[in-house]
């Protein structure tokens, strides 16, 4: 487990492109727990493969359950492999879990997630419902075709008169 001392003082963390794998994901997946005030996550572009992804967002869990008053508002975790949810060990789970209790996320891109299909992309859509978050940024696109149902679309902007909302999607 990392021990440093400033993480908990951290706002934003920004680590695109790095391309530091699985070990270096599963490093940031252990930071990510002592970050009491981050507001901004941004890992795009980084490719940590499945697994990496999977350290990722364990993490992200484990900062949202070991902390009530988080702060994360932007989370930006384009082109990780979190899988369609269909295995027990996807990283979708993990994801979700912490999605439920980010009441106050605003910008979350997913933006070439890997193959999320219907059952990955209803899991998040049930996820932020179940937050009860009012995001104005949503991008599941991805580069060939993504799979998002309708159902999941009008479960996400059920109340328009309640969430601004930018959804991006390439059908």
């Amino acid at each position: 487990m990392y021990e440093g001392k400033g993480a908990s003082r951290l706002h934003e963390l920004v680590l695109d492109k790095n391309m530091i794998g699985v070990e270096g994901a599963r490093q940031v997946g252990e930071l990510l727990p002592t970050c009491a005030n981050l507001i901004t996550f941004s890992y795009r572009g980084c490719r940590p493969e499945s697994g990496g992804t999977k350290y990722l967002a364990t993490g992200l869990k484990a900062m949202v359950e070991n902390n009530d008053n988080h702060k994360l508002k932007k989370l930006m975790v384009e082109d990780c492999t979190f899988g369609s949810g269909e295995e027990d060990d996807d990283a979708i789970h993990a994801l979700c879990s912490a999605l439920e209790k980010l009441s106050d996320i605003k910008h979350l891109n997913m933006r070439d997630g890997g193959d999320l299909g219907e059952t990955g992309t209803g899991l998040l859509a049930q996820a932020l419902i179940n937050s009860e978050c009012k995001p104005v940024y949503l991008d599941f696109s991805k580069k060939n075709s993504i799979s998002f149902t309708t159902f999941s679309i009008c479960c996400i902007i059920s109340d328009p008169t309640e969430r601004a909302l930018s959804l991006t999607l390439l059908l």
